[in-house]
């Protein structure tokens, strides 16, 4: 299973080299946006922020996921479907750097909750 005692806080992934087989040619430019994942585990510092035997993992693009893709579908527009699509097609590489560090993550998976640059502006209102 799963070593709890053997994870680190913080971990950041780069992702050039996360993509590999069928998915190599959506490899993100080393350079670009989505290059740099961070991914944080705060249960280290604090077990008890989720139940025993479980982890809170928390994903995001460090400072590099553009809001041009978000501004034309933002999260109050009426095809929800488009916005749904879009967050599912950009946390691609969020599920690559998580499954870099626990291979089965998505497997393991209880509850995945995934925000959007459109999100952020709209619950903290910038």
């Amino acid at each position: 299973g799963l070593d709890l005692d053997a994870m680190e806080a913080h971990y950041t992934v780069m992702a050039k080299g996360l993509y590999a087989g069928d998915d190599a040619p959506h490899q993100p430019d080393p350079c670009g946006e989505l290059n740099m994942i961070a991914v944080s585990n705060p249960c280290i510092l604090d077990r008890t922020l989720a139940p025993k035997g479980h982890i809170i993992l928390h994903a995001y693009a460090a400072g590099n996921e553009p809001y041009e893709p978000w501004s034309s579908s933002p999260s109050t527009t009426p095809n929800r479907t488009t916005y749904e699509a879009l967050k599912q097609q950009r946390c691609t590489t969020l599920w690559h750097a998580i499954e870099s560090i626990i291979p089965d993550a998505r497997a393991r998976t209880v509850l995945a909750e995934t925000g959007s640059p459109a999100t952020h502006e709209r619950f903290l209102r910038r």
